[in-house]
């Protein structure tokens, strides 16, 4: 039986300052002329020589520390039941720390993170808590740490339940042959894996206006430095309002994303130190790190029900009245559909980037595996495999709501979003190979002298790679339905997104990619017009098109090596390099936005070109 403890503590400090001795704007409104409500009597250059400003801006020092402590211990027993069969039995059990640090205030200069003092805690959007800024409405800014504004507790709890089970098995079918097979469950990890974020109303970060009262506009004049400034905090239930706020989701932010993992596996030796192997192996992961929550968008049933024109109103228009629209609180002055989201008073609720406020993502992964294993004799080792593989996905990066938005286009429903992974590649196989000559000094045909060190002590490996490509996406270019929602292309078939070539083979000087009347059709292939798009909703296409895949990735990295013996214990070896020998072109990704100009076109190569270096190296 074995047994194991293991601790961690992960620490990220990230920091930024955008704007550290401040910014100043010099409009054409200070240097016109008295009455001129236009402002473009004047200029900017001329207001910049008097040194008038009509805006400026400053930005204290962004440091946020995040801290996170990691427990794990295993135990595990390999029980060999007769000499046929072995039983390995295994269970995990790991705990991480809610997060803990947070921004740091006086802080002179980010990068010197020796300076950073204590920090003060987070900020953190809490969906349930009324704001009593905005008429008692749900969703309000709270600050963790120790202060009167303060919640005194963490920014989210942690999960207890992160038990792992584990069972593999080994079965002797004959002499030379043998079945693997294993299940288990595994977690992965809680930590921060870039940025800084959830420091908003601990820093300052604002550009300021004189204004732009008449006969003539007020300014700013910069020989007197930046005008005063309150220094941070800023901590209020309503802070950043009307722009992004940013949501550790609890308790999904502490829950670690678990696998499910199981295969089989059946191997035989073969004679000439060979072992082939073929088997399964299937992995679905839930509660994965995701970048596909909108939170804060409008349904789209108010699209049906009120059209887009309204939507896109004043919520205070006739139209708006008439329609019942009620006003989220007292004092709003946005638009319809703004007033129908879930958070008014709010742009966006973030649980992206560095913040990973979500566990929404889950994936599914099954393969079929063959391998073929050379081990060394004769000078010769070799490795082969082959896979084929399917997987799918609903999130494909959590760091970056903007990929993933283009999938998940209804926050109120997003099966939508579950599809083809963009990783997804059906064939792929790999090479691996070295080969000594058998030529020279200890090798099967000795020889010794000159010639010997002239036609012994070579050697070539390489590298081989062929697999399919992954999938392509379609954007449509345009935002149908207001408030917050993502889009889709409207197509009637999968089989014409590729436009006709000219000659035997792409030629991106002379084709484009995608064929243009294939998107924005109808049922029948009509081609739509701008305002009917418009006014169409969420197109009808998947998040991907399973027959357009970029190109097969092909590529082949050779090294040549030779050996010379200058004496029994000095060596001096020679050795080329060829990356990408055959020097393939792989062309790169096309536009594809259906409304830009430049729609499948291809600008760039997918693959580095042929690259080759040469080394030397002396042992003694």
């Amino acid at each position: 039986m074995k047994a194991g403890f293991f601790y961690s503590k992960d620490d990220w400090w990230g920091g930024g300052q955008h704007r550290p001795n401040g910014n100043f704007n010099f409009g054409a409104g200070t240097t016109s002329v008295p009455g001129d409500s236009s402002g473009n009597s004047g200029h900017g250059f001329a207001s910049f020589l008097l040194g008038q400003a009509d805006t400026w801006g400053l930005e204290t020092p962004r440091a946020v520390i995040q801290k996170y402590k990691y427990y794990g211990g295993f135990f595990q027993d390999d029980w060999r039941i007769n000499n046929k069969l072995t039983l390995n039995l295994g269970l995990r059990y790991e705990y991480t720390t809610p997060v803990g640090g947070g921004a740091v205030l006086d802080v002179k200069d980010w990068s010197d993170f020796g300076s950073y003092g204590t920090a003060v805690g987070f900020m953190n959007f809490d969906p349930t808590v009324p704001n009593p800024k905005f008429g008692g409405i749900l969703g309000s800014t709270l600050y963790t740490g120790n202060c009167p504004e303060c919640t005194g507790k963490d920014a989210f709890t942690s999960y207890r339940k992160a038990f792992s089970p584990r069972l593999g098995l080994a079965y002797q079918v004959a002499s030379g042959t043998v079945i693997r097979m294993y299940g288990g469950k595994s977690y992965g990890a809680v930590k921060t894996t870039g940025g800084s974020t959830h420091f908003q109303g601990l820093i300052l970060n604002s550009t300021y206006s004189a204004g732009s009262s008449l006969p003539a506009y007020t300014y700013w004049n910069i020989d007197q430095g930046l005008p005063a400034w309150t220094p941070p905090p800023f901590r209020g239930p309503a802070t950043d309002a009307g722009g992004s706020t940013y949501l550790w989701q609890n308790p999904d932010s502490g829950r670690p994303p678990d696998f499910y993992s199981w295969n089989i596996d059946i191997q035989k030796q073969l004679p000439s130190n060979l072992v082939a192997s073929v088997g399964y192996t299937g992995t679905k992961g839930t509660h994965l790190s995701s970048a596909i929550l909108q939170l804060n968008q409008m349904d789209p049933k108010y699209f049906k029900q009120y059209g887009r024109d309204l939507l896109n109103g004043s919520a205070t228009s006739p139209a708006a009245v008439a329609a019942g629209i009620k006003l989220p609180y007292a004092g709003f002055t946005g638009t319809a559909s703004q007033a129908l989201r879930p958070f008014p008073h709010y742009g966006a609720v973030e649980t992206n980037n560095s913040s990973v406020g979500e566990r929404s993502g889950d994936s599914t992964y099954n393969a079929v595996i063959a391998k073929l294993d050379k081990r060394y004799s004769s000078g010769l080792t070799l490795l082969s495999s082959y896979v084929l593989s399917k997987m799918f996905s609903n999130s494909e990066n959590a760091q970056s709501v903007g990929r993933d938005n283009t999938f998940q286009v209804d926050h109120y429903n997003r099966k939508l979003g579950k599809g083809l992974s963009l990783d997804d590649q059906t064939h792929m196989f790999r090479q691996a190979f070295s080969y000594e000559l058998p030529v020279g000094k200890g090798r099967h045909w000795a020889v010794s002298g000159p010639l010997g060190k002239v036609v012994g002590g070579w050697g070539v490996a390489g590298f081989l790679e062929y697999s399919s490509g992954t999938p392509r996406v379609v954007a449509p270019g345009v935002s149908s339905i207001p408030g917050g929602a993502g889009n889709r292309v409207f197509i009637s078939s999968y089989d014409n997104w590729r436009a006709p070539i000219s000659g035997s083979k792409f030629d991106p000087f002379k084709d484009v990619w995608w064929n243009r009347a294939a998107f924005g059709v109808d049922a029948s292939g009509r081609q739509m017009t701008s305002a009917e798009l418009l006014l169409a909703g969420i197109g009808n296409a998947s998040k991907n098109n399973p027959h357009e895949r970029s190109p097969w990735f092909l590529n082949e990295n050779i090294t040549m090596s030779k050996i010379i013996d200058v004496t029994e214990k000095v060596k001096f070896t020679l050795r080329v390099e060829a990356f990408n020998l055959f020097n393939r072109v792989r062309m790169g990704n096309p536009d594809s936005t259906v409304t830009s100009a430049n729609f499948g076109l291809i600008r760039s190569q997918g693959n580095d070109p042929r690259r080759m270096q040469f080394a030397a190296k002396m042992t003694f």
